[in-house]
């Protein structure tokens, strides 16, 4: 997004809501984040409105998506260049969602070491996969968490991360195990609380 964009959004956002802070921050270089915690530190506005939700609406997005998440662990005789087994990982991934048209809500993957740890992810078909955070580590043990939202069948998102890990694996000297997954369809949100009218 250019900066000429970033300021339209915030401008249409203070018009559509007139009195609402408007804090802006990126998630991938911190930039705004002290910003964002003043704002939290701020004492509470007891008549600030509160948000309109449509739980119908919100649980039909949210059934059009495949929710997956995926524990990994990555072995080698030799050490691993992390950053570069995670974005081979995520780039193979993003291919496969592409090609087949599944449209990418996010997919993120962490990868651990005791030397410190990197994270990838890319939010849209459109948006190519990113290094948000570069580790530079060498390990020949990597935990790696991948975390999916795809609109697409979770039985079938499971397979697609499944033979990614195996496309990956397979020409190398690499082992890669699945330590744990999950994949599902969300249930309709319930909420908890719910702040009556005034």
């Amino acid at each position: 997004m250019t900066g000429e964009q970033s300021e339209k959004l915030i401008a249409t956002l203070a018009a559509e809501y007139p009195g609402v802070p408007v804090v802006k921050m990126s998630a991938k270089t911190g930039l705004g984040f002290e910003a964002l915690c003043e704002q939290l530190d701020r004492p509470l506005e007891q008549d600030r409105r509160q948000m309109d939700v449509d739980y119908d609406v919100y649980a039909e997005g949210e059934a059009e998506l495949g929710w997956l998440n995926c524990q990994v662990n990555v072995s080698s005789a030799e050490p691993i260049a992390m950053d570069a087994i995670l974005m081979k990982i995520l780039e193979s991934l993003h291919r496969r969602f592409v090609g087949m048209t599944a449209e990418i809500a996010h997919v993120k993957l962490i990868a651990i070491s005791d030397q410190g740890h990197a994270v990838g992810n890319v939010v849209s078909n459109l948006g190519a996969p990113v290094l948000s955070l570069a580790s530079e580590v060498l390990s020949p043990q990597i935990h790696m968490v991948i975390n999916a939202r795809v609109a697409i069948d979770p039985d079938e998102l499971a397979e697609i991360v499944r033979a990614v890990l195996h496309e990956v694996s397979t020409p190398t000297s690499i082992a890669i195990d699945i330590a744990a997954i999950q994949y599902f369809r969300p249930g309709r949100p319930v909420p908890t609380h719910r702040i009556a009218a005034g």
